[in-house]
């Protein structure tokens, strides 16, 4: 039987192999022993960063450079007396008691015109020129009238000598009375009929006046006939045109004529209006009637000029009231000296009627419109400011009622509010 002898290192290595741990044991302590070394996990930076400080949506923040480029100021809330107002819509019209209807005198043809409409014209400045027969006829009236004169002169003449004649002889004894009192009545008929004469040509010449045409020029040894005749040789002169002028100084609304058109004394040629002053025809509802009344102050506003307001005076309230709408037109004066309000411009006429207890209220250059509500800017440090929703009452011409959302003695922006809105919405934009 053969034996197999191990040696002693052998032995010692079989005895290392069993005791060996197998070779998983040491990749589970590589990995264990490399744990250890990294130390705890790490999280990623966008958690460990600390959070980032956001504006609210409703603040915005400025820099001290923007507000005082901006010239935005803040100021206290405060309480005012604030005057009642009806606030009503109107419309702007021609002052009817400084607008004519400038027409002819006479029957006639134009044959000169015509001002354009928009066209600045003064008192006496002539529209248009006309030829008329009526014009013929004045000269032939008065000519006729002077004739009349010289004849009732010499009718007087010739009175004037037989009465003298009669009284001679009745001085005389050689006429009777009779003869002298009918002498001297003559007298008195020729005397009458000259002054009732002088009263014809003073008629006729008084109408060549009206019509605005020059006095015949009536030349020694003319005749009637014969200035008539003249005057129909030279109906397409100049000077027998008759004029057409303006009775006021104003502007030309509008032009009814051309020229070569037939006009009678019952057509208009021309409407002219003087624009200084204007009327503006409010409606006041039936229910602010007891509180207007004329004479009354009140203010009023078009869209063409935002914030202006432009001073007018109640004249007249209507006698009626339109059964539509249960209103009653009430007609403004407002002035217009620098042309800047036009006919049928929409306006809003605010009338004040009274004045109340102090509330709490606001300048309305401090409100603004955000979504659709009244909206103020109220300062919640320096350069820091809160877009506020507040609810609002009343106005008048400077001042709005605060009702809710604001207390007195917080401070809010009152000037360059439209410039903190701008800054608001750009940042409401940027998020979303």
């Amino acid at each position: 039987m053969m034996m197999t002898t191990i040696s002693g290192d052998a032995q010692d290595g079989k005895q290392l192999a069993r005791l060996a741990p197998p070779p998983c044991m040491f990749l589970l302590g590589a990995l264990l022993a490399l744990s250890a070394c990294q130390g705890p996990p790490v999280e990623s930076a966008a958690v460990a960063s600390p959070p980032k400080m956001e504006t609210p949506s409703n603040e915005v923040v400025l820099s001290t450079e923007t507000i005082e480029l901006a010239r935005i100021r803040s100021a206290a809330v405060e309480t005012a007396q604030l005057g009642e107002t009806i606030e009503v819509p109107a419309r702007i019209m021609l002052d009817e008691d400084r607008t004519v209807r400038v027409g002819s005198f006479v029957e006639g043809v134009i044959r000169e015109c015509c001002l354009g409409v928009g066209s600045a014209v003064k008192k006496d400045q002539v529209l248009a020129r006309l030829h008329s027969h009526s014009g013929h006829d004045a000269e032939s009236d008065y000519l006729q009238a002077l004739a009349e004169v010289q004849r009732r002169v010499a009718e007087r003449e010739y009175a004037e000598q037989a009465h003298n004649r009669a009284s001679r002889l009745h001085e005389l004894k050689a006429g009777s009375l009779q003869d002298l009192q009918e002498a001297s009545a003559e007298l008195e008929r020729a005397e009458t009929a000259v002054t009732h004469a002088h009263a014809e040509v003073q008629r006729t010449e008084h109408h060549l006046n009206f019509l605005g045409l020059p006095l015949p020029d009536v030349t020694a040894g003319a005749t009637p006939a014969s200035g008539s005749a003249a005057s129909e040789n030279d109906g397409d002169d100049h000077d027998h045109l008759i004029a057409i002028r303006s009775p006021q100084d104003g502007t030309v609304m509008e032009r009814l004529t051309s020229e070569g058109a037939v006009v009678t004394p019952s057509d208009a040629v021309y409407v002219i209006s003087d624009l200084s002053r204007l009327w503006a025809i409010a409606q006041v509802p039936e229910r602010h009637l007891r509180s207007v009344r004329g004479g009354m102050q009140a203010e009023l506003r078009v869209e063409a000029y935002p914030g202006r307001v432009f001073p007018a005076r109640i004249t007249r309230i209507a006698d009626s009231l339109d059964p539509e709408s249960r209103t009653v037109q009430v007609r403004c004066v407002v002035s217009n000296p620098r042309r800047e309000l036009k006919t049928e411009m929409f306006a809003t006429v605010s009338i004040p009627v009274g004045e109340t207890a102090p509330v709490t209220a606001v300048p309305l250059a401090a409100l603004q419109p955000i979504d659709g509500v009244d909206t103020v800017f109220v300062e919640l440090s320096a350069g820091r400011f809160e877009a506020r929703p507040i609810a609002v009452g009343r106005r008048s011409a400077t001042l709005a009622e605060v009702t809710g959302g604001l207390d007195v003695g917080e401070r809010i922006v009152v000037e360059g509010a439209f410039h903190v809105k701008s800054e608001h919405l750009k940042s409401r934009m940027s998020e979303e």
